[in-house]
């Protein structure tokens, strides 16, 4: 729900989250670093619960290491039905100048 900027990392998040439920998985997994060989296809399968149950999601915070090559994203995730938010942790590395989502 936060307005972010062009190449930081919550704007990563922001961009991950939102491709994500809108159900673009292809561009969705390019905003990830995960060593897995079926990441794509894992993130198709969680899409359709993932829309069904996130209502909103809000970035608190953002930690850099002392270089800027990492940072820790705290924040939460308003699920549809709860009263209370759940905490949410992105830990992302900036690689070839793109903030990615570490898994």
């Amino acid at each position: 729900t936060n307005l972010t900027q062009a190449g930081t990392p919550e704007e990563t998040v922001k961009r991950a989250l939102d491709t994500l439920y809108y159900g673009d998985v292809k561009q969705a997994a390019t905003y990830y670093k995960v060593e897995m060989a079926d990441f794509e296809q894992e993130l198709a399968n969680t899409q359709s619960a993932f829309q069904q149950t996130v209502d909103g999601v809000t970035i608190t915070d953002t930690h850099y290491n002392n270089d800027k090559t990492r940072a820790t994203i705290t924040g939460e995730l308003r699920l549809k039905g709860q009263s209370e938010p759940a905490p949410l942790t992105y830990e992302l590395q900036k690689i070839d100048g793109q903030w990615k989502i570490l898994g």
